[in-house]
């Protein structure tokens, strides 16, 4: 056996050396140790980073964009405009099947929204004629009872006699007024031919000393006086005209007030069922008729097609305002918890949800309002770019209606010594 071999290890003087470290090590090690301790110690009271509030941020234009849904379930009857074409406020999108003519629905529209604004003299003088046979569904029924109780009361209307008076009367002052109206024609023809004789005796008698004789300037006189004359004959016949006019409306008034009252339980009847049909044609088109809210773009929801079968309140369409990207509307819903520190001014970041930020960068923006109201256990805070939809890395995002992504609110700057010690330090604050 070789002699190291023969070493007892487990000796006390062995076991000595081995488990004594040099002191020199020990005295060094530990200062290092303390050194470093101590610096951690010192730099956690000057380094600093950011707290922050995180929440999910929405980005539209302040015109919203507006979405189209069925106000009933069925089946779709017929679509006006395709993806990505332009519509104006007003315009017809879709019809849902039903059991009306969308045309004769219109027309009838027409017919009792000019019956809802008339008065009385303006309702007797429509026909039952103009009324038409309309393929009008289920406001069927109520149209037939428009035309039942115009019937009555134009039948009681037509047969008072104080009334079918005054009715001739208005005929005759409408008459006058016509006549009224043509003698105002010849008077401005008349006075015009005032002025043209003026003009040619005017200078007849100038020249009555040369070559002119007496006599052609008496005769040119008397043309003249005709002229003026004539202008003051047709002056006469308007003003009796208009006698007559006053004379015929002071007669309308008697008439009137000494007639009997007239039949108001028919005509009350009357409004009240023109009012009943004009309310159920705009349920009409309210479940029937999709109408474009404003102008804008179509964006279809998917791939509608006729005949194709929706469910109430599901999206058939979106109107997708245009030009709005130089103002937009960017709220971002944070938490109630730490929404105090929030200031207005203070540094936003944003990363969308479509544009990884990884590859496109941050949107900078900044606080522009205060959180409102909560809403759902969240805060709205309003938020304004910096910088447009330009990344910090200079590519520039496309807006696209509703985007939505993360948003960090950059609140205050804390030292790492507040945030591993805050729980110790608190009751030294307070």
């Amino acid at each position: 056996m070789e002699e190291h071999d023969r070493i007892e290890l487990r000796s006390d003087d062995v076991q000595e050396i081995i488990g004594t470290p040099p002191r020199w090590i020990v005295r060094w090690g530990t200062l290092i140790v303390a050194l470093s301790v101590v610096a951690m110690v010192s730099m956690s009271f000057f380094v600093k980073y950011p707290d922050k509030v995180n929440g999910r941020v929405t980005v539209t234009s302040k015109v919203a964009a507006v979405r189209v849904k069925a106000q009933k379930s069925g089946r779709i009857s017929k679509i006006y405009f395709e993806d990505g074409e332009d519509v104006l406020e007003g315009d017809l999108l879709v019809i849902m099947q039903n059991a009306a003519n969308y045309e004769d629905v219109e027309e009838l529209e027409g017919i009792v929204k000019a019956l809802q604004s008339a008065d009385r003299m303006e309702l007797l003088e429509f026909l039952s004629s103009d009324f038409k046979q309309l393929d009008v569904g289920t406001l069927q029924p109520l149209y037939s009872q428009v035309q039942t109780d115009f019937k009555n009361f134009h039948f009681t209307e037509i047969n008072k006699s104080g009334d079918k008076q005054v009715f001739r009367i208005r005929n005759q002052i409408a008459s006058i007024r016509s006549g009224i109206k043509i003698l105002k024609r010849q008077l401005k023809g008349a006075e015009d031919n005032v002025l043209l004789e003026r003009r040619k005796y005017e200078r007849l008698r100038n020249l009555l000393s040369t070559s002119i004789s007496l006599q052609k300037v008496e005769n040119q006189k008397k043309i003249y006086n005709d002229a003026k004359n004539e202008v003051v004959k047709i002056n006469a016949q308007i003003n009796d005209k208009w006698i007559n006019i006053s004379h015929l409306s002071t007669n309308i008034q008697t008439t009137q007030s000494t007639s009997s009252e007239t039949n108001n339980e028919n005509i009350v009847q009357l409004k009240s069922s023109i009012n009943d049909l004009v309310g159920a044609i705009d349920r009409w088109n309210e479940e029937n008729l999709l109408i474009a809210a404003m102008d804008g773009k179509i964006s279809m929801i998917n791939n509608w097609s006729e005949k194709q079968y929706i469910e109430q309140g599901e999206e058939i369409m979106a109107i997708l305002p245009e030009n709005v990207t130089e103002s937009l509307f960017i709220q971002l819903l944070i938490p109630i918890q730490g929404s105090g520190k929030i200031e207005v001014g203070q540094r936003v970041l944003l990363k969308f949800d479509n544009y990884p930020y990884r590859e496109f960068g941050k949107v900078d923006g900044e606080v522009l309002v205060l959180p409102g109201l909560p809403r759902d256990n969240k805060l709205p805070v309003k938020i304004k770019l910096t910088n447009g939809l330009v990344t910090q890395s200079g590519k520039k995002l496309k807006f696209e209606q509703e985007m939505r992504g993360e948003g960090e609110i950059i609140t205050e700057d804390r030292t790492v010594f507040e945030r591993i010690f805050e729980n110790i330090i608190q009751p030294f604050r307070q």
